[in-house]
């Protein structure tokens, strides 16, 4: 069953434009770093980058309903952190579950190559490895397959994506999201080839 969309009253719009504020996000920000570095400890990703994307993946869950915020019981900074704090201690949690060796042996080797053209040809090969990863890890979601395949097919930009795979727009957004915990479970050097390809 289809859950209902999420239409906020002017109340909630106005206190949400209220507390959007720069030094609310900024504060949020800093804190999604220091989460990031827990995360990190943990073996799994942090940069400013997981950071942003905790901010901005918090900021559009309230904004679409998918978490909940009552501005007449919590400020939107705190209603934030404690979205960001749960977030990031289920990834910690996933990190340390999914350890993986921080480089295989094969792949120190590809890097050591000083042709060019056959770094080229490896960095396209652990992207290759990285993309049948995903699609095994996929397998039965035909939502993150389509998102896949589009990729494959040369499609970046999101407006390219929805194009190529037919999803609608919050469709896409949730299945990209599990395509994204998808990839925090490879191997490492795996992770950063999806990321790049």
């Amino acid at each position: 069953m289809e859950q209902s969309a999420f239409v906020p009253d002017a109340v909630w719009i106005a206190a949400f434009e209220a507390e959007a504020t720069a030094p609310t996000l900024l504060l949020v920000r800093r804190y999604a770093l220091l989460r990031g570095r827990g995360v990190a400890r943990a073996g799994g990703r942090s940069d400013a980058a997981y950071a942003d994307e905790l901010v901005q993946d918090a900021l559009s869950d309230t904004i679409a309903g998918v978490v909940c915020w009552d501005p007449s019981r919590y400020r939107l900074a705190t209603h934030l952190i404690g979205v960001i704090r749960s977030r990031s201690r289920h990834e910690r949690a996933r990190s340390m579950r999914f350890r993986h060796e921080a480089w295989s042996e094969s792949l120190l080797a590809r890097m050591s190559v000083d042709s060019p053209s056959e770094r080229e040809y490896d960095r396209a090969a652990v992207a290759q490895q990285a993309l049948h990863a995903l699609r095994d890890a996929a397998r039965g979601d035909r939502e993150v397959l389509k998102i896949l395949d589009a990729y494959a097919a040369g499609a970046v930009d999101k407006a390219d994506v929805l194009q190529a795979s037919g999803l609608k727009p919050a469709r896409y957004t949730r299945a990209r999201k599990r395509l994204r915990r998808k990839t925090l479970q490879l191997a490492p050097e795996l992770r950063a080839a999806a990321r790049a390809a």
